[in-house]
């Protein structure tokens, strides 16, 4: 049996674009290509002169497909529609969740709840901190540090409707970790991630068509080096933004073109096989010079100092990164910075080994009076921390996170109405214990 079907092939590609099918041109065919489930299907359909197709009896697969994951799509949207913003309830949007967690949709729910309320914790779900967003004093301190471009929404890959942003290597790895706690650069990375998603979101409103993040990481005068320890600080601190960004963003990054790379690609390769999961390293592209970087990226979104034609307004580089501050001595962060900031001396430091997968607790009363809860911890293994109230919030942000040389600590403000507050520090590593020093106090 033959289904006939006219249709403008630029139609049909943006209709099979939207539901992940691979468009092969051939002289007189185009071979339709996608994955259904865990099978590989392939059509061949023949392209008449008067653009009419003809498909076999499985062309119902299709619409099959795309029914099925509509099905699905709309089964998260009535678990979680009262967590998301509705921007955020789109197809597009929760199939990226569903991607990410193999379609399991309940799993996929519980995900976005730990998301929403870390979102929450952080204040990130306020419109108006993404109004002045680079004049935030964490984002200021992050640009400081980092070599980065500003998101600018009409930097745009042609190839896939995505928005680009420019990346470097930090010179020196043992400075930078002395600049920024981890805390602080998962809380600038998380704010920058909800900043990209908005304008992703407000891009496939504006053209009905899938957005991504698209990176160019430059790693021209990159000391390749400073990175070969696996546990080394700034690899420490990159691993727990590569967790966050598996956790909530995965689907949101398309691709990463590499440019400038080191000769030792082999080391650099390592490295990225270390940090990365395996599933999304095809994503990342070794490319030495722009001619090569168009297979990825269009030429016009490339900057002019990497052989495109992208020319920016106003920047620090030519590349698109700003150039970070030059900070003096005095701004190398110190441990026990937050005891010295309330004047409080002679502090008690608990010292205690955490097993692998297991956890440290401790039940806290909140005294009257006492409005704030200052805290210091270092550990040395990968952890997640959890400080909540009697109702279940976060009081901190439960994120899979390292400290390196840096003790991670600040300070919570506390209502009496938080009653007791729970606090857990869980060793993520499934082979070694764990030290940890750690202190808190609740003043008024």
């Amino acid at each position: 049996m033959f289904i006939l079907l006219h249709i403008e092939v630029e139609d049909l590609s943006n209709f099979f674009s939207k539901l992940d099918i691979k468009l092969k041109r051939g002289k007189n065919a185009i071979l339709l290509v996608w994955k259904f489930w865990h099978s590989l299907i392939i059509l061949k359909c023949r392209l008449t002169a008067c653009s009419y197709l003809f498909f076999h009896d499985c062309t119902y697969l299709i619409s099959y497909k795309y029914m099925k994951n509509h099905k699905i799509t709309e089964v998260l949207r009535q678990k979680v529609k009262q967590l998301l913003r509705h921007e955020e309830l789109t197809e597009i949007n929760l199939l990226r969740w569903l991607k990410s967690y193999n379609f399991d949709v309940d799993l996929c729910a519980g995900v976005i709840e730990e998301y929403v309320k870390n979102r929450n914790c952080l204040g990130l779900n306020d419109d108006k901190f993404y109004e002045d967003f680079y004049n935030q004093p964490e984002i200021k301190h992050y640009y400081n540090v980092f070599k980065q471009s500003r998101l600018e929404y009409d930097w745009i890959n042609a190839l896939d409707n995505g928005l680009v942003f420019v990346e470097m290597c930090p010179k020196s790895a043992s400075t930078t970790a002395q600049l920024i706690r981890t805390g602080q650069f998962l809380f600038a990375f998380f704010a920058w991630s909800e900043y990209m998603l908005r304008m992703i979101l407000q891009r496939e409103r504006e053209t009905s068509q899938r957005s991504y993040a698209v990176c160019i990481f430059d790693m021209d005068d990159a000391g390749i080096w400073q990175f070969a320890n696996p546990n080394g600080p700034i690899n420490r601190l990159f691993e727990s933004r590569v967790k966050l960004a598996t956790a909530y963003y995965e689907e949101l990054l398309s691709k990463v073109v590499i440019m400038n790379p080191p000769r030792m690609l082999g080391l650099l390769f390592s490295i990225i096989s270390w940090l990365l999961p395996r599933r999304i390293i095809g994503r990342f592209h070794f490319v030495n010079n722009a001619e090569e970087a168009s297979k990825y990226i269009s030429i016009d979104a490339i900057p002019i100092e990497l052989g495109g034609k992208k020319v920016f307004d106003v920047s620090g580089s030519s590349n698109g990164s700003i150039i970070p501050g030059k900070l003096p001595n005095m701004n190398v962060l110190q441990n026990g910075g937050i005891w010295e900031k309330y004047n409080i001396n002679n502090v008690q430091y608990e010292n205690v080994f955490v097993h692998s997968k297991q956890s440290f607790t401790r039940e806290l009363c909140v005294e009257k009076n006492k409005r704030l809860l200052l805290y210091e911890f270092h550990a040395s293994r990968a952890f997640r921390i959890k400080l909540t109230n009697e109702k279940g919030d976060y009081l901190l942000p439960y994120l899979y996170m390292n400290t390196t040389v840096l003790s991670e600590e600040g300070e919570v403000k506390i209502k009496l109405e938080d009653g007791r507050i729970n606090l857990e520090i869980r060793n993520e590593s499934i082979l070694f214990a764990m030290k940890l020093r750690i202190a808190y106090k609740f003043i008024e």
